[in-house]
């Protein structure tokens, strides 16, 4: 394999060291590098990678500005193509990313955006409509079958997010993606050294709990399974029934 020096940089996560070449020159050091359409950090943080999805799922919302305002088509086929085009741009790769409450939020804040210009339901501050009664609006006009309400934008991504878990559980153990982020077993990969300051946010028992949430949701644990269950014994579920769906 032959590499362009020109293209590549070294993201340096949890490392402090160098890469040479052949030649004797090293590779240059950065902080965020893209890669395979995203934005990545040597800090592991999303941050970056969030504002981008969202800033650029702006610019093609509002590209989408005549389409919201004057199709002659219902609420219901709009909503698809928000869903094809917009929640497909902004949640592709992101099932991979361990993101705090208030990334999540963001995620969620700029659903109610996209729905307001759905539904010509101006800023909260020019219409007075609280974001609440937006979605509220919103189910009303779409009516989705079988009761089904609009899932929130945070919400998708966590069933993208179980799926990814549960295709992890089942691959082989030569999967690469797999023996990067749990074990045999099923339990996290731990690194083997702890690191100063603030404990980061562990994808896997982000996800682990969503998971748990998930199996509480299906009938398959008790709301109330701390009493009963230890926490190793819920995970061994969580393997089983992604192992049978």
């Amino acid at each position: 394999m032959k590499l362009n020096q020109r293209k590549c940089v070294l993201l340096g996560m949890n490392s402090l060291g160098s890469i040479q070449y052949i030649d004797g020159g090293h590779m240059p050091v950065t902080d965020r590098a893209p890669y395979l359409g995203t934005n990545m950090s040597a800090k592991g943080n999303p941050h970056f990678e969030i504002s981008t999805r969202i800033a650029a799922s702006t610019i093609t919302l509002n590209k989408l500005d005549l389409f919201w305002k004057k199709a002659p088509v219902s609420t219901t086929w709009k909503l698809r193509v928000h869903d094809a085009i917009i929640t497909s741009k902004l949640l592709y790769g992101l099932e991979s990313a361990s993101l705090t409450k208030a990334e999540y939020e963001r995620l969620d804040a700029f659903q109610i955006k996209a729905l307001r210009k759905m539904l010509g339901i101006g800023h909260s501050y020019r219409s007075h409509v609280s974001n609440k009664v937006v979605m509220e609006t919103a189910n009303l006009r779409i009516r989705l079958k079988r009761g089904q309400t609009i899932k929130k934008m945070s919400d998708k991504l966590k069933d993208r997010q179980i799926k990814f878990m549960a295709h992890l559980i089942r691959s082989g153990e030569e999967d690469l993606t797999k023996t990067c982020a749990i074990n045999h077993d099923g339990s996290r990969l731990n690194a083997g050294y702890k690191r100063t300051g603030r404990p980061r946010i562990k994808w896997y028992d982000q996800v682990m709990e969503a998971c748990l949430q998930k199996l509480v949701i299906l009938g398959i644990l008790l709301p109330n399974w701390t009493e009963y269950i230890r926490y190793d014994e819920a995970i061994l579920m969580v393997h089983t029934a992604a192992a049978e769906r």
